[in-house]
C-alpha cells in the first residue's frame, strides 16, 4: 500500500467490495488511491466502470468511479466541487 493509507480506511473499502454493495467513489485522478481503489474492487471481483459509462443502469452496480482532474484529495480544486455534487445526486436518482 502507499505510503500515508489509512489501513483503517482500506479495510472498510474491503469490507464494501465483499459485500458486493454499490458504491460511488469520487478520485483525484493520478493519486495513489486512484490505482488502489480499482485494485481493491477487481481483487472482489466488482465491476468497475466510469461513471459516465453507468448512466444508463438502473440501479448502479458494482463501483461507479468517478475520476476528477486537476484537485486535491479533500476534492477542494479544479472541477471537483462541482461536479461531485451533480454526479453522485444523478448516481443516487438511479436507486429511485
Amino acid at each position: 500500500m502507499p505510503d500515508g493509507v489509512s489501513r483503517d480506511l482500506v479495510d472498510a473499502w474491503i469490507t464494501l467490495a465483499e459485500a458486493r454493495v454499490p458504491t460511488f467513489l469520487a478520485v483525484a485522478e493520478g493519486l495513489a488511491c486512484d490505482t488502489l481503489c480499482s485494485r481493491i474492487a477487481r481483487a472482489a471481483n466488482m465491476e468497475v466502470h466510469d461513471v459516465a459509462v453507468g448512466e444508463g443502469q438502473s440501479p448502479p452496480s458494482g463501483v461507479t468511479y468517478c475520476r476528477l482532474g486537476g484537485t486535491s484529495h479533500l476534492f477542494t480544486a479544479g472541477e471537483a466541487p462541482e461536479r461531485i455534487p451533480e454526479t453522485l445526486a444523478a448516481w443516487v436518482l438511479r436507486f429511485a
